[in-house]
């Protein structure tokens, strides 16, 4: 919600090849809408996009992933009339990775049925609940390796696993430990270097008021875990 001219900069330092385009979607059509205190409404923005984007298909990933393969075969996917393709676990989607046909997606006009379902239901898990109760059954189901999870405690023993990583095509730091702060003292050195060498070469600034809250909300879920043993 705050990218400043700074960071749009080192973006575009960062990967001079590509041709960047910034976009802001209304925040005013986010506002009132439910989420857990470690996000913010820009959790729900993925589900306005295929409304900014002028395209009849997109590939959205969340900030906090790194891209270990060719999203070539991704993109390829056939969607017919699905309105998109994500990655169950247990299943359960994660709206982190989401490919989209924006073209069927405004057709049924499912931004306004979505946004309209969280308002009504508040749910805890935000877009990504939102979006399954309204498009789940339709949702074409990606390889797990897209949307490798990564947390030092909900996915501990698949992290243990030499071939989680080894295999993953995306890496996907979920909940707020991530290898920048606090997390990175309880995930392996194996992910924590991934993360460093790729995020070195942007030169983003850490966002000091979004860290201490994180920090917050990170000593709140240790205390608990703390608490269960």
């Amino acid at each position: 919600m705050d990218w400043n001219d700074r960071d749009k900069r080192c973006i575009e330092a960062a990967l001079p090849d590509l041709a960047i385009e910034f976009l802001s979607p209304p925040l005013s059509v986010l506002e009132g809408l439910s989420h857990k205190a470690m996000l913010s409404p820009m959790a729900y923005a993925r589900i306005l996009m295929a409304e900014l984007v002028d395209s009849d298909r997109f590939l959205y990933l969340d900030i906090d992933m790194i891209v270990r393969s060719d999203v070539a075969e991704l993109w390829a996917t056939e969607l017919g009339s699905s309105p998109a393709a994500a990655v169950f676990h247990d299943d359960k989607l994660n709206s982190g990775l989401l490919l989209v046909n924006a073209r069927v997606w405004r057709e049924r006009e499912l931004t306004a049925q979505i946004l309209e379902w969280a308002r009504v239901h508040r749910p805890r898990e935000a877009d990504q609940e939102s979006i399954e109760a309204v498009i789940g059954p339709e949702i074409q189901r990606l390889d797990p390796r897209w949307n490798r999870l990564v947390d030092p405690f909900w996915s501990a023993q698949a992290l243990a696993t030499p071939q989680y990583r080894e295999n993953a095509r995306i890496l996907h730091f979920i909940t707020g430990f991530k290898p920048w702060n606090l997390g990175r003292w309880f995930l392996s050195k194996a992910y924590v270097d991934e993360w460093r060498r790729f995020r070195k070469p942007t030169g983003l600034p850490v966002i000091w008021a979004y860290e201490i809250k994180t920090l917050l909300w990170q000593i709140q879920m240790l205390f608990r875990l703390w608490l269960k043993r």
